[in-house]
């Protein structure tokens, strides 16, 4: 809630005429992700511990070794990175969780602070998101090439259209010079919001070349909106909650920046599809 005007950034369930039982289940689903794959079989959410308002106080996420072994890093050296760092308190154990043929890695919830309808945006940060051992991998993916394909029709070589295939090292080396990756530093892969739609369509996210176009990106999925006819505050209340939030985002951006500065481990580690 901004400090100075009494304007929610999340979207209350009944002022939105959303059964509060809907609005949960849409909470739920923002607590787990606003991009990228896999669905439930990467991200779950812990039901059997949760807070007053019905959101789950911890995730549970397919256990991988070297990211596991960065939290606990992150942890043991009480690194100044670890305000922004999920806790890790360790693997989901058989008996709490139905699928015990995984290895889960227990996380906190971000977003268990919140009410409902959070509103969520995940960003890659750096120049490539991908890493060297892609670059060995020849396997043709036609997917990765449907999907170059939609995105720029003219981009595929007269080798790739004769296979309709191409290899993950090229969809990602491309996608990342399409996105502006590369030249802005960051990019937006998915905003999940608790309006219409619940998310920001991911073809007006990639059609974003520059900063002026991912601003005009996040003022519109991203910042607080009206809420309807219910909502009295009117335009200049709206405005004034948009900057209100602008903000404070680029405060906690400042600061994070600050403690990246002083962070022994992001001065060792080299940062990759973040």
């Amino acid at each position: 809630k901004c400090s100075s005007c009494d304007h929610v950034v999340e979207s209350k369930a009944k002022d939105a005429g959303v059964p509060l039982e809907a609005a949960f289940r849409r909470r739920r689903h923002l607590t787990r992700q606003a991009a990228g794959h896999g669905g439930d079989s990467i991200l779950k959410d812990m039901e059997s511990l949760v807070t007053s308002n019905g959101a789950p106080l911890y995730i549970m996420k397919a256990f991988d070794a070297q990211e596991a072994s960065n939290y606990q890093r992150l942890q043991e050296m009480n690194d100044p990175m670890v305000r922004w760092t999920a806790r890790f308190t360790g693997e989901v154990t058989l008996g709490e969780t139905t699928d015990g043929s995984r290895r889960y890695m227990r996380l906190a919830n971000l977003l268990a602070p919140f009410d409902t309808g959070p509103h969520v945006m995940d960003c890659k940060v750096g120049i490539r998101s991908f890493t060297e051992s892609e670059v060995a991998k020849k396997a043709l993916r036609p997917d990765l090439y449907k999907r170059m394909l939609e995105l720029d029709p003219n981009e595929p070589t007269e080798e790739e259209r004769k296979a309709e295939a191409c290899t993950k090292f090229r969809w990602m080396q491309f996608n990342d010079r399409y996105t502006h990756l590369a030249e802005l530093g960051f990019r937006i892969d998915g905003i999940a919001h608790s309006g219409p739609g619940g998310e920001a369509p991911k073809s007006e996210l990639k059609a974003a070349h520059t900063s002026e176009q991912v601003a005009r990106n996040i003022l519109k999925h991203f910042l607080p909106k009206s809420r309807g006819p219910s909502d009295t505050s009117g335009d200049a209340g709206i405005r004034h909650a948009r900057r209100c939030v602008a903000e404070l985002v680029l405060e906690e951006l400042r600061q994070m920046q600050a403690a990246m500065a002083a962070s022994t481990w992001v001065r060792t580690h080299e940062f990759v599809g973040c």
